[in-house]
């Protein structure tokens, strides 16, 4: 009896160390400068929006095989509700186009984010050292004009044809998206600006 009662603590033990070292080596992957989306971190925009990050790191998985079920390793990313956050790529939990990568630092850099009827959605980086002054002063720091901004848009594509933007986004280094605008037939609009905000620690 005592040696079956060792032998089941033995096990018991063993399933632990096993459990702890499986968690101990699920990756972090943490925000990145122009999309700092670290646990806790908010902003609020002029349009009455507000993006929260979520306390913690949460474990998570996707589909990286496109059009199948099979899913990624299991690791550690902020939430946004309702996305995960891989650097600068949010889940789309969608099997075609798993991840949807929002910016990149590099210029002209042009990737596909998705379908729409017979075209493609593609965003790209039309610039990345924009100097951009903000219709009013932020209300917690008081800052308006933002360097090294990158600038994104996002458009449909079909066979031969690139339509102009429909979407135009700034990020700014450290702070995150401070602009979006937005196209009305040859109307370039703000849609909104950056109101407040506020950027965890890295933890």
């Amino acid at each position: 009896m005592r040696k079956l009662i060792q032998n089941g603590i033995a096990v018991a033990a063993a399933l632990l160390l096993t459990v702890g070292c499986s968690e101990t080596d699920i990756e972090y992957i943490f925000p990145k400068d122009y999309l700092p989306a670290y646990p806790e971190s908010y902003w609020i925009y002029s349009d009455g929006t507000t993006t929260k990050v979520s306390p913690g790191y949460r474990k998570h998985r996707y589909f990286d095989e496109l059009e199948s079920t099979e899913r990624s390793d299991e690791v550690y990313v902020p939430y946004m509700a309702p996305h995960y956050v891989y650097g600068y790529k949010v889940t789309q939990n969608d099997n075609r186009y798993p991840l949807k990568k929002l910016l990149s630092e590099v210029n002209g850099e042009t990737w596909k984010i998705g379908d729409w009827l017979n075209g493609t959605v593609h965003r790209k980086v039309i610039d990345k050292d924009v100097a951009l002054t903000l219709s009013s002063p932020i209300l917690n720091t008081e800052e308006q004009v933002f360097d090294s901004v990158i600038v994104v848009i996002e458009y449909i594509k079909e066979t031969d044809t690139t339509y102009p933007w429909k979407l135009k986004e700034y990020y700014a280094p450290f702070v995150g998206l401070i602009r979006q605008d937005i196209r009305r037939n040859n109307d370039s609009l703000i849609a909104k600006e950056l109101v407040r905000y506020y950027i965890a620690e890295k933890n």
